[in-house]
C-alpha cells in the first residue's frame, strides 16, 4: 500500500510538473525575448516616424502557454482516437487562426495599418512553431535549453541596440530590460530544474523498487515558491507603473541596507573588545581628549528611483544564486542516491549525434579487411560466405573447430568412395580450419604447397557443401 501511494504521488507530482508548472515557466522564458526582438523591430522598421505602440508581452505569453496545452491535448486526443491527418491540419489551422486573432485583438494598435497586420502574423508563426516544437515527443528538454540559448542571443541584441540609441532616447525599451531580464533568467532555471525533477520522479516510479526513497518533496516546494515569485513579479512589472515599483524597491533596499547597518556595528563592538585588550595608547593633551561640545548629526539620503536599475540586479542576482545553490545541492543528492542504490538513470542525449555514431561503427564492422586470395583467411572467408548462403553461418561465440564439427554434422558430410588420390572432405575441411588457425590467431603464413592444396581442392568442396546443404534440413539448434 505504501509503494501504491508513493508511485500515485510521483506520479501526480510529475503531472502537474509537466501539465502547469514547465509550460508556464518555459511561456514566460520565451515570450520576454520574443516581445522585445519585435518590439524593436517595430521601432526601426514600420513605426520609426509615428508614435510607437508598444507590444503587449502578456498577450505572447497567454498564446505560448494556451498553444502548449493546446498541442499536449491535441497529441493525446490524436495517439488515443487515431484522428485522421486531414483533421489533424484542420486542428493547426483553426490553431493559427485563433491565435492571430486574440494577438490583434489584445494589439489593437498593430490592427491600424498592413504593416501592423504583418508583423502580427509574422509573431504567430513563431509561437506556433515553437510551441509545436516544445511538445514534440522525447524532446522537451532539448528545447527548453534551445529556447533558453536563443532567447539569450535576442536579449543580448536588444541590449545592444539599446546602448547604441540610447543617445536618441528609449526609456521604455531600457526600463523593460532591466525588469525583464532577472524574469527571463528565473523563468528559464526553473524550467529546467522541474523538467529534471520529473524525469527523475519518472524514473524512479518505473525502475525503483521502492518509489518513495528518493525524496524531493522540500525541493519542489521551494521551486514552487521561486516559480510563484516569478509569475508575481512577472505581472507586476507589467501592471504597476514605475513610481510604485520604485518605492517598493526602495523600501527593500532601505532594510537591506539597515541589515548591512547593524552587522558593521556588531563587528565594530567585536573590533573593540579585542582593542582593549591590547597595549594602550600613549597619554595625549586633554584639550585634545575633550570631546566636542556639539556633535553632528549626519543624516543618510533615502534611496531615489535612480536606483532603481542597480537595484534589480542586484536583486535579481541573489534570487539566481538562491535558485543556483539549490540546484547544485540536488545534483549533488541525486548523485549519492543514484551511487547507493546501484540505478542509472537515461540521460536525454542527442538523438542525431548516437544515430550517426552507429552507423559509423556499422559501416567499420560491415567493412571487410582486404586480404590476399591465396591466403587461409581469403580462403575460410569463402566457406564462411558459401555456408552463409545456404543459412549455415558460423555463430558470434563459436570456434573455427566448432563450426567445422557442426558443419561435417549439419551437412552429414561422410567419407567417400573416390579415387585414391582425391582427399575426402574431411580431411579437406580439417587442412582448411587447422591453416585459418594458423593463420589467423599465430600468425603464421601459408606454405607454398599448402597453398596449392588449398587452392586444388577448396572449390570441389565448397560445390559438394553447397549441394548436401542444400538436401540436409537445417536443424540450428542441434548443433
Amino acid at each position: 500500500m505504501h509503494r501504491e501511494r508513493s508511485s500515485v504521488g510521483a506520479q501526480f507530482t510529475s503531472n502537474w510538473i509537466e501539465v502547469l508548472a514547465i509550460p508556464v515557466a518555459s511561456a514566460i522564458m520565451e515570450a520576454l525575448p520574443i516581445a522585445l526582438a519585435f518590439q524593436v523591430l517595430v521601432e526601426k522598421i514600420f513605426f520609426a516616424s509615428n508614435a510607437q505602440p508598444e507590444l503587449n508581452i502578456a498577450s505572447v505569453a497567454l498564446v505560448l502557454l494556451g498553444l502548449h496545452w493546446w498541442m499536449l491535448w491535441r497529441r493525446t486526443k490524436v495517439v488515443a482516437a487515431s484522428v485522421s491527418r486531414i483533421r489533424v491540419q484542420l486542428m493547426h489551422i483553426l490553431s493559427v487562426v485563433v491565435v492571430f486573432a486574440f494577438l490583434l485583438w489584445t494589439n489593437p494598435a498593430f490592427a491600424e495599418d498592413s504593416g501592423g497586420w504583418t508583423i502580427m502574423l509574422f509573431l504567430t508563426a513563431v509561437v506556433w512553431y515553437r510551441s509545436y516544437s516544445r511538445t514534440r515527443p522525447d524532446e522537451e528538454t532539448n528545447q527548453l535549453v534551445w529556447g533558453l540559448k536563443v532567447g539569450f542571443l535576442l536579449l543580448l541584441g536588444v541590449m545592444f541596440f539599446a546602448l547604441t540609441e540610447q543617445s536618441m532616447g528609449s526609456p521604455s525599451l531600457n526600463r523593460t530590460l532591466m525588469t525583464d531580464l532577472p524574469i527571463f533568467f528565473l523563468s528559464g532555471l526553473l524550467a529546467l530544474s522541474f523538467k529534471r525533477l520529473s524525469i527523475l520522479k519518472q524514473e524512479q516510479a518505473r525502475h525503483s523498487k521502492d518509489p518513495g526513497s528518493f525524496k524531493t518533496g522540500r525541493w519542489i516546494t521551494g521551486l514552487a515558491l521561486t516559480w510563484m515569485a516569478v509569475i508575481i513579479g512577472g505581472i507586476a512589472f507589467e501592471a504597476l507603473p514605475p513610481e510604485v515599483l520604485a518605492s517598493v524597491v526602495n523600501v527593500i533596499l532601505g532594510l537591506f541596507i539597515s541589515l548591512l547597518s547593524l552587522l558593521a556595528y556588531l563587528f565594530s563592538l567585536l573590533n573593540f573588545g579585542n582593542a582593549s585588550q591590547g597595549p594602550s595608547l600613549p597619554d595625549l593633551p586633554k584639550r585634545q581628549l575633550q570631546p566636542p561640545s556639539s556633535i553632528p548629526v549626519l543624516h543618510t539620503p533615502p534611496p531615489t528611483t535612480l536606483a532603481l536599475p542597480l537595484t534589480l540586479i542586484g536583486f535579481g542576482c541573489g534570487i539566481l544564486l538562491v535558485v543556483i545553490l539549490m540546484l547544485v545541492i540536488l545534483k549533488r543528492r541525486v548523485y549519492e542516491t543514484n551511487a547507493g542504490e546501484g540505478n542509472e538513470v537515461r540521460e536525454n542525449l542527442d538523438k542525431e549525434k548516437i544515430q550517426k555514431e552507429r552507423r559509423k561503427e556499422r559501416n567499420q564492422r560491415t567493412r571487410l579487411e582486404a586480404l590476399d586470395p591465396s591466403s587461409a583467411r581469403a580462403r575460410y572467408r569463402e566457406l564462411l560466405t558459401s555456408m552463409a548462403t545456404q543459412g549455415l553461418s558460423r555463430r558470434a561465440d563459436e570456434t573455427p573447430a566448432e563450426y567445422q564439427a557442426r558443419l561435417l554434422t549439419l551437412t552429414q558430410v561422410l567419407p567417400e568412395a573416390e579415387e585414391q588420390e582425391t582427399p575426402a572432405d574431411q580431411e579437406i575441411l580439417a587442412a582448411l580450419t587447422q591453416d585459418y588457425t594458423r593463420e589467423r590467431y599465430g600468425a603464421k603464413p601459408l606454405t607454398p604447397e599448402r597453398r596449392d592444396y588449398l587452392r586444388q581442392w577448396l572449390p570441389s568442396l565448397l560445390r559438394r557443401l553447397v549441394k548436401k546443404a542444400g538436401r540436409a534440413p537445417h536443424d540450428e539448434s542441434g548443433g
